[in-house]
């Protein structure tokens, strides 16, 4: 498991086209986006989570609350082989190209 920090609005890259936005963060649950990168109508997922709690993505693909404060500490589940991305480094990348 790969574990970031993000804080309301920040949000990261799962793979080619996976995005998870934090959309709030109260003292014992966070609400969480997953959307596809490029497609802002489509939402996979808007759900409310507490520590410890497991949100499924894709099959093989989650992210989980590990700890919840100013700004929360996300867990990421995935193959290898996917990329992790935080967004700004993301959208970084894809505009140099």
């Amino acid at each position: 498991m790969l574990v970031l920090s993000r804080c309301i609005g920040e949000s990261l890259v799962i793979g080619d086209d996976l995005m998870v936005t934090v959309l709030a963060i109260e003292p014992l649950r966070t609400r969480l986006q997953a959307s596809r990168v490029g497609v802002p109508k489509e939402i996979l997922s808007d759900s409310w989570l507490q520590v410890d709690e497991k949100l499924e993505l894709e099959p093989g693909v989650s992210c989980m609350i590990v700890r919840i404060h100013n700004m929360i500490r996300l867990g990421v589940i995935a193959p290898r082989s996917m990329a992790v991305t935080r967004w700004e480094i993301y959208a970084a990348n894809r505009q140099a190209r």
